[in-house]
């Protein structure tokens, strides 16, 4: 896993996992660190489906930062997504 300082790419924070571990718990320290890394939240976290893990989402949520992720079916319901593109569609 490897957390990059947009737009220079600069490597910030970098973990090597077995291939045979699970990708979600490894997000929430990973952004820990980068957030102690350069002294600041307000970021934004940029990953595959396995960053839409609920609890994952929390952690980066409940400390003040975004993030951009794919959401399945099981995570994002077709009537939510209804609802989001009604209200988007209206501002």
């Amino acid at each position: 896993m490897l957390a990059t300082l947009d737009p220079l790419g600069m490597p910030v924070a970098v973990d090597v996992a077995p291939g045979q571990c699970r990708d979600d718990p490894l997000y929430a320290p990973m952004i820990d660190r980068v957030r102690a890394s350069l002294g600041r939240t307000g970021l934004r976290s940029v990953g595959d489906c396995k960053l839409g893990a609920l609890d994952t989402r929390a952690h980066i949520h409940h400390a003040g930062d975004a993030y951009l992720c794919p959401l399945g079916a099981r995570r994002l319901p077709a009537a939510a997504v209804i609802i989001i593109i009604i209200y988007t569609d209206q501002v």
